[in-house]
């Protein structure tokens, strides 16, 4: 970062998060910012294009989404994402070309249900991008 007035701002937008006393951006919110005019950075972006379209798409609606640094999931939180205060609602994973399997499926629902999240995959096409929520239902 180039200065702490900068910082600060995108802090407020809900960006970067603080790890061992520095202010860190992933490769998603930089480019955003980036493309926004909130920061000029010379870095050349090296994910993927699919999970940029749907960051970019969730942060133009005003939705705050933090990438997990130990899986493919993605941290949704709530309109008027206050940070410190809020928790996160969803997991999201985003699917661009394979649809997970059903065994992978089961797995993410039962992690999410652990974590207390509901379930979200966001499906990445030509057409746009299309969002589904799933649900565990116990009948008996």
């Amino acid at each position: 970062m180039t200065n702490e007035k900068e910082r600060e701002r995108l802090e407020e937008l809900g960006f970067g998060t603080i790890e061992n006393n520095k202010f860190i951006l992933n490769e998603y919110e930089k480019r955003y910012c980036e493309e926004k005019g909130y920061l000029k950075t010379s870095l050349k972006f090296t994910g993927r294009e699919s999970t940029y379209k749907v960051f970019k798409e969730l942060r133009e609606h005003g939705i705050i989404c933090r990438f997990s640094k130990d899986s493919e999931l993605v941290r949704i939180y709530q309109r008027g994402f206050r940070p410190g205060e809020d928790r996160t609602k969803y997991l999201m994973k985003i699917v661009d070309k394979n649809f997970p399997k059903k065994e992978e499926i089961f797995d993410l629902i039962v992690q999410s249900k652990k974590m207390r999240k509901e379930l979200l995959f966001a499906i990445v096409e030509k057409k746009g991008i299309f969002y589904l929520k799933i649900n565990q239902t116990s009948l008996f």
